[in-house]
């Protein structure tokens, strides 16, 4: 499977030999517990929002330690955000909700005392111009008879107790209470400063006008927080930490099947992605589902002649996998872009896009799909970029020609292949470090013990064909 995009641009621009040629985790070997949920328990969160969302990179509103009386309490914050999708920055304030159990957050939690002040510990550093807020309304049969705005600004160091009269409190008995914290003024964002922060601890209801004691607010502490992480390539990106939050499953998965090393990516299309129009990605960038498009990527300013790939699929009812990839340098633009469809393949294949530069680029972003239905499974493993100014081999992939094992190794390595005129040990630079042209059969063993820990390339040529495989030295 290959095919051939030629670039759009002029101009040759010559690399040294420190050129940014291959992208960070290409063989899926690691992989990191990411958290896609920190929540406080009972509550609604800007941070949970978001998270909800799939925008993991914003957190203003989290624990701290120590709290005002106990082990924590929240830190709410005004942030500046980067929106990928809109290609500006928004302000974001931190607010934390009490909800119900199982609620949105934006409706209140039952509550049956009367109540006719709240009270709190706060800390506080809000910018000039903005203001933070603590809102409390009280609601029976839902209509609201006492709501309370409680203005925050300045800046207060230590923890300093609030006591907040509550109009009407104790005109009738509540079923439902809100109480919210913001670090900025929501009804007027045009204010909102980024690095304004708001700290509370320690909620309590109190009814000055009668004798019974209310009830504690649920988690009024902030001690219970509900952490959960999901596995994920390093480096990559997936809609998982969505639809993990949406309906508890994921996509991408680590599997123990692997062409290379040790692991691969799987990508499976689920009956979720289906039902929640969530589509099975995994990229190096960012898939913008609002509008269609791709951002990001690494860094990238290598002139390669091929990009490469292994990888394994199933395809349900004929469906179809696909591979993208795309160059662009950041001064000139759009450089260069290539899709491959990936058809059924039930042993380790290997895609191959032919690539032609006139002009460097700057970055890459590549991007892996996994079908549209239900059951489609795709493993990837051992991406490359080959040929070209990248010192690593070009080749021309046959896997049951040339096996390497165990990969890692440490004292011996065996090579098992069906027909070679030469083979080739070389190291990441492509420096000859053996070469090897007799064969009294179809195997070779290494003796790796004196060989430094590291990558080294085993180059097999047959007939003008060219192949080649990774060996990993680990002592």
């Amino acid at each position: 499977m290959k095919k051939t995009l030629l670039l759009l641009g002029a101009g040759i621009i010559s690399f040294t030999s420190n050129a940014q040629s291959t992208i960070s985790n290409q063989s899926f070997e690691s992989w990191q517990n990411i958290v896609v949920k920190d929540s406080l328990d009972e509550w609604m969160t800007s941070t949970l929002q978001y998270q909800m969302q799939g925008i993991m990179d914003v957190n203003n509103a989290y624990k701290i330690t120590p709290g005002y009386a106990t082990v924590s309490a929240i830190h709410l914050e005004t942030v500046l955000w980067y929106d990928q999708g809109a290609g500006m920055n928004d302000t974001l304030f931190g607010y934390a909700i009490k909800n119900a159990a199982g609620g949105s957050g934006f409706d209140g939690f039952p509550y049956s005392d009367t109540v006719d002040v709240f009270k709190c510990w706060y800390k506080c550093g809000i910018v000039g111009g903005d203001q933070g807020i603590i809102i409390i309304e009280l609601s029976n049969n839902g209509i609201v008879y006492s709501s309370t705005t409680y203005p925050i600004v300045g800046s207060v160091g230590t923890w300093t107790q609030l006591t907040i009269p509550l109009i009407n409190g104790a005109t009738e008995v509540p079923d439902s209470v809100f109480v919210g914290f913001a670090s900025s003024d929501p009804f007027n964002p045009g204010v909102a400063a980024p690095g304004s922060w708001l700290e509370v601890d320690e909620l309590s209801f109190e009814f000055l006008s009668g004798s019974t004691v209310p009830a504690a607010i649920p988690n009024n502490s902030f001690e219970n927080w509900t952490t959960e992480t999901i596995s994920q390539p390093q480096s990559w990106y997936s809609f998982d930490p969505i639809m993990f939050n949406t309906t508890g499953q994921v996509y991408v998965t680590q599997s123990a099947t692997a062409s290379h090393l040790s692991s691969s990516a799987q990508i499976e299309t689920t009956f979720e992605n289906i039902m929640y129009n969530i589509p099975s990605l995994l990229t190096n960038g960012f898939y913008i589902i609002g509008n269609d498009s791709l951002m990001g990527g690494s860094p990238f300013n290598a002139q390669p002649a091929q990009f490469t790939g292994d990888f394994q699929y199933s395809g349900i009812f004929s469906d179809t996998a696909w591979v993208y990839v795309k160059f662009w340098n950041s001064g000139t633009g759009f450089l260069l872009e290539a899709m491959d469809t990936l058809l059924d393949a039930a042993s380790w294949t290997t895609f191959s896009i032919d690539l032609t530069f006139t002009e460097a680029p700057d970055s890459v972003l590549v991007l892996f799909f996994s079908g549209n239905n239900i059951g489609s499974t795709l493993l990837v493993d051992h991406l490359q970029f080959v040929g070209g100014d990248v010192s690593t081999p070009e080749f021309t992939a046959n896997a049951a020609n040339l096996v390497v094992y165990p990969n890692p190794s440490n004292d011996q390595a065996t090579i098992l292949f069906q027909n070679a005129d030469v083979i080739n040990v070389m190291d990441l630079n492509g420096k000859l470090i053996s070469q090897i042209t007799n064969f009294p059969g179809n195997k070779i063993d290494l003796n790796t013990s004196d060989w430094e820990n590291g990558i080294y390339i085993i180059q097999l040529i047959n007939d003008g064909k060219v192949e080649a495989k990774k060996l990993t030295v680990q002592h």
